[in-house]
């Protein structure tokens, strides 16, 4: 017990409720003066004691559908939290420029804690899944089944066999949590849209640009020579070598946010991204490609198709 009063003395309140320590967490409850300070972590300690009970009982599916339920209430308390600072701009005791700067820094970090949570679910399943377009799935989770061993009894190798049933059950379960996880990437992938939207601004954004034009841009254009498109493309090469090196000059800031938002809310995935929009579209490229793999992992073939589709353009 006195250990576990230690360890907690340098733990703040939002870490033991992510952590879900109930003699922590209890504790701090009871030192409180004031329990509308820590309230809002209620819901933080519960969602992490039940995960944790869901890993006791296996069901690594379920913990993908709470985590979704969890991170979009969050999102949307956050939000709200954003719009009651919007209804008090005026009466505070600051200028309209830092008001509505201060409003667009907390949609910016909503977005983007909501959008870092659903990527770190994304990198947790990768370490219990293996995912594959294939017919073929199969999981590296950990299977109860016969060992027999090769060899003498007192050495060898112990192999595990995995029965055919057991097999289509791992499957099952894969597509399952691929269709699960596809879904919390998607609502990820409208959080990434917003976040451009503030950080880039909605005329510079460059997948709004696409994603909401009737003819994507180079239909707009007339057609070309074959000789004009190669001298296009090396001036493009040159143009894009300068730039590269006018962006390490200067250091390529990847805690850089229009908005102002706190480094924090920029994890080690999202850094760098809102740097210029060749960042912002390599970072969209690789969410919307985790989420094509899903799919067709998860069979669904024709919205993993129509998501390719967007992500040629």
């Amino acid at each position: 017990r006195f250990i576990c009063c230690f360890y907690c003395i340098d733990r703040s309140s939002s870490d033991l409720a992510a952590a879900g320590d109930t003699i922590g967490f209890r504790r701090r409850i009871r030192a409180a003066t004031d329990v509308a300070t820590i309230s809002h972590l209620v819901v933080q300690y519960l969602f992490a004691r039940e995960i944790y009970l869901l890993f006791l009982l296996h069901r690594p599916v379920e913990i993908i559908e709470r985590a979704h339920s969890f991170v979009k209430a969050l999102y949307k308390m956050r939000i709200l939290s954003s719009h009651t600072i919007d209804g008090m701009v005026g009466s505070l005791m600051t200028s309209p420029e830092e008001d509505e700067q201060l409003v667009v820094r907390k949609k910016a970090e909503a977005e983007a804690w909501a959008l870092t949570t659903c990527w770190d679910v994304k990198c947790a399943c990768e370490n219990y899944f293996k995912f594959s377009s294939g017919s073929q799935h199969s999981s590296s989770a950990s299977v109860d089944g016969a060992s027999i061993a090769d060899g003498s009894q007192g050495g060898g190798e112990s192999v595990t066999v995995v029965s055919q049933e057991q097999q289509q059950i791992l499957a099952g379960q894969e597509r399952n949590a691929a269709c699960r996880l596809s879904e919390l990437l998607e609502f990820a992938r409208l959080r990434f849209l917003k976040l451009g939207d503030l950080e880039l601004s909605l005329e510079e954004n460059p997948i709004r640009a696409v994603s909401e034009a009737v003819f994507p841009p180079d239909m707009l254009k007339p057609w070309a020579s074959w000789e004009d498109l190669l001298r296009a493309a090396a001036e493009r090469k040159d143009e894009g070598e300068e730039e590269t090196k006018e962006i390490e000059e200067e250091g390529n800031n990847e805690f850089y946010s229009k908005s102002g938002m706190a480094p924090k809310y920029l994890s080690t995935w999202l850094r760098g991204a809102f740097s210029s929009r060749a960042s912002y579209e390599t970072k969209y490229l690789e969410l919307s490609g985790a989420i094509i793999l899903l799919n067709q992992c998860a069979g669904r073939c024709r919205i993993a198709a129509s998501l390719q589709g967007e992500h040629a353009e």
